[in-house]
């Protein structure tokens, strides 16, 4: 699947219901292979971080965010452009029974990111269903 593309850093983080960090796997393995670099998150109550939903509060995403952020301002170079200290862009997952393409839009619309991509008969978990389709938009993402 060698694509040409600059290397990037992918940072993927999980939704709710995915499980954690190791959900990932197959796109951190495709996008590795083509060199770039993965940081795969566990977010509070997931993965190697088990509590239990009910020990979890916004000061949990707040340490999260600042972590994240201090790590990338180091080494990265990376400065606020609106949304926090990244870019946000969002793959619609046209198949999606879970949350429709119609959610799905009027996330997009609240909640506005840089650019928008689409991948065709993908579910609610492309990094399953469709994980390079998912790396392509990724690595089409990070050349820009």
């Amino acid at each position: 699947m060698k694509m040409e593309s600059t290397k990037q850093h992918f940072v993927l983080v999980h939704g709710a219901c995915h499980g954690a960090a190791w959900c990932w796997y197959k796109v951190q393995t495709l996008l590795e292979s083509e060199g770039h670099r993965v940081t795969a998150l566990d977010l509070a109550a997931s993965g190697t971080g088990m509590r239990n939903m009910e020990d979890v509060d916004g000061d949990d995403v707040d340490k999260a965010g600042i972590t994240i952020s201090k790590r990338f301002i180091k080494h990265n170079n990376v400065f606020d452009k609106g949304y926090g200290f990244v870019n946000r862009f969002y793959v619609v997952c046209m198949e999606n029974q879970g949350i429709t393409e119609d959610i799905q839009r009027w996330m997009i619309e609240n909640y506005p990111v840089k650019e928008v991509k689409g991948i065709e008969g993908v579910d609610h978990m492309p990094m399953f269903s469709k994980p390079q389709e998912l790396c392509r938009c990724l690595i089409e993402i990070g050349n820009k």
